[in-house]
């Protein structure tokens, strides 16, 4: 075992969750974080797959992540590039759509096919759920927004908008299920009634092209960006009553604006940016209640979203993703995705309501007798376990963690001792005090599956 590595400890587990596990290490130290991947074991009715152990020593703590996600499930959905996907607000579906002009809906639980829906003529640039999940809203190429009913797959509404090309690239609804906000000419942000199709008011979004369109979760703002290489990009944040200009915010992002995703709570706006060689770019957190840029994340990531809760953002840039703690800026885990390697760039991202599943929309380039053509997936992986630890007082510590699994069983063993033991039964609640006096134990968070 190489224990010249910055922690000055190693460890690593073996044998059965439910059973004796020994542990192996070098040197000696205080705190220690460690991911361990369990082999599929069935015990007692339990299916236990991912393993997160915790080392806690004379009250000083450390928490990580597991090493890598679990691929729930991958489909092949488009014959060529994947744009946006999007997940109902139950949590049963998920929506992907792609440039061969198609929508595609699936069940989030094994990317089964429901249903396609049919009509756009043009590539499809975006899609958004309505807040009670009966309608599906899209904006494509072919310069129309559509509105569909996702019980039956029903174009309920056909909204054009005339001459020009790439007339909308971003859709978003608000929060009232009774508005939906699109961009006009890429560069004016238009509020759409759902009952009639017709325009509520009409502002500028940007004076180069409009990426991405947000609602607050009050439904009070909507916030619109974009720019290209490096022509117009701020931020407007408009007052989504009679869109007036609120704010202007001028971004470090030297290309442009990608996209935008205010925090579950409303404190914290989120903009992504381009991936570049040539342009400074970071995806910056904006604090809502004075509009200051609160931190600037080192990643250049197009494509991001917030986990329940707004504590924590998933970035997606090419073909990894990485999630952050939004207080101190953190990188708590990275990953490539999906591990097999058999699709490549990813394009779009979303996280489930629960928090137990994210989307990603990727596509990949397969070389042909006739040329290269473009193959689409939808990607769907159970949320990794990612603990954060914070002392509560002296002698206590709270352990919360993320997740995909239903329930959860921590885990203590002393340092004398091979054997694990439960503290108290599995539960679905995703955090735990644990006490830091007296002469230290170890302790895991285990997934229970079933």
């Amino acid at each position: 075992m190489n224990c010249a590595l910055p922690l000055s400890l190693r460890a690593k587990l073996t044998g059965n969750l439910c059973g004796a596990t020994h542990i192996d290490g070098c040197g000696s130290a205080s705190i220690v974080a460690l991911v361990t991947a369990i082999q599929l074991k069935r015990r007692r009715c339990f299916l236990l797959r991912q393993a997160v152990v915790l080392f806690a020593v004379a009250g000083q703590l450390a928490a990580s992540a597991q090493l890598a996600p679990d691929v729930v499930w991958t489909r092949q959905t488009h014959n060529y590039f994947v744009s946006p996907v999007a997940i109902s607000p139950d949590g049963v579906l998920v929506a992907s759509a792609g440039t061969n002009n198609s929508i595609r809906l699936a069940n989030l639980t094994d990317g089964s096919a429901v249903r396609n829906l049919p009509g756009h003529t043009d590539g499809v640039a975006s899609i958004a759920f309505s807040p009670d999940g009966s309608l599906l809203a899209s904006t494509a190429d072919d310069r129309t927004l559509r509105l569909w009913e996702v019980s039956t797959g029903s174009l309920l509404r056909t909204i054009p908008q005339g001459g020009g090309n790439r007339q909308f690239t971003s859709v978003a609804f608000h929060p009232d299920g009774q508005h939906v906000a699109a961009d006009r000419h890429r560069t004016n942000v238009v509020l759409w009634r759902v009952s009639d199709g017709m325009p509520v008011w009409e502002s500028p979004g940007s004076a180069a092209q409009i990426e991405s369109i947000a609602f607050s979760p009050d439904g009070s703002l909507v916030a619109a960006a974009g720019g290209y290489r490096g022509l117009d990009t701020k931020i407007r944040v408009l007052i989504a009553t009679n869109g007036q200009l609120l704010r202007s915010l001028v971004t470090s992002n030297s290309y442009g604006v990608r996209q935008l995703a205010f925090s579950p709570d409303g404190q914290w706006l989120a903009a992504g940016c381009y991936e570049s060689d040539y342009f400074q770019g970071g995806v910056e957190i904006w604090r809502v209640s004075n509009w200051t840029q609160y931190r600037r994340l080192p990643v250049t990531a197009p494509t991001l979203a917030f986990l329940p809760g707004g504590n924590s953002l998933v970035t997606l840039c090419d073909s990894r993703m990485e999630f952050w703690s939004i207080s101190d800026g953190t990188r708590l885990q990275s990953y490539r995705v999906p591990p097999s390697g058999v699709y490549g760039r990813h394009q779009s991202v979303a996280v489930a309501p629960r928090g137990d599943r994210i989307v990603t929309g990727n596509y990949k380039h397969i070389p042909t007798p006739n040329g290269t053509v473009a193959e689409a997936s939808t990607t769907a992986i159970r949320l990794p376990m990612i603990l954060s630890i914070s002392t509560q007082h002296e002698n206590a510590a709270k352990l919360s963690w993320t997740g995909g699994f239903p329930r959860y069983q921590v885990q203590r063993r002393s340092f004398d001792s091979p054997n694990w033991l439960n503290i108290g039964e599995p539960t679905a609640d995703r955090g735990i005090t644990l006490p830091t006096d007296g002469s230290g134990a170890i302790f895991r968070v285990v997934g229970v599956a079933q």
